[in-house]
């Protein structure tokens, strides 16, 4: 059985977590809870990469440091979650399982890009075929 990986712990503001290696792995399931004395108010976004050295994640994507934004599958509804939106909570806590598609990609990660109140934990597993 996979171990949980820790993106993010309770962040209260924007900026990325802790990048996991998937290079070995097909796809990834994430819990992403929302909490903090008052309703969040945010977006979270996965990141991904093919580079085989992790990007700066919060810097823009350029030739030199390669990522983009990356599809969720909402298991509760099977709805997708364009990366380009991201999870997105307006003055309401909520508590969702996301997978990811990572086939043939090296680095994941989430990121925080808008926030004005509230707190986002992330954590995730990641799983092959075999």
């Amino acid at each position: 059985m996979p171990s949980r990986h820790v993106f993010f712990n309770a962040q209260d503001a924007t900026g990325a977590g802790t990048a996991l290696d998937v290079s070995k792995y097909r796809h990834i399931i994430v819990d992403i809870a929302t909490d903090g004395g008052s309703d969040a108010a945010l977006t979270c976004q996965c990141q991904g990469t093919l580079q085989t050295t992790a990007p700066t994640w919060t810097a823009g994507p350029t030739v030199d440091n390669m990522w983009d934004y990356i599809h969720m599958w909402d298991l509760e509804n099977a709805t997708g979650v364009d990366g380009d939106t991201g999870f997105v909570v307006a003055t309401a806590d909520d508590y969702r399982i996301f997978m990811i598609n990572v086939d043939g990609l090296e680095w994941v990660n989430f990121r925080v890009t808008a926030r004005t109140q509230g707190e986002v934990t992330v954590t995730g597993k990641a799983f092959s075929n075999l």
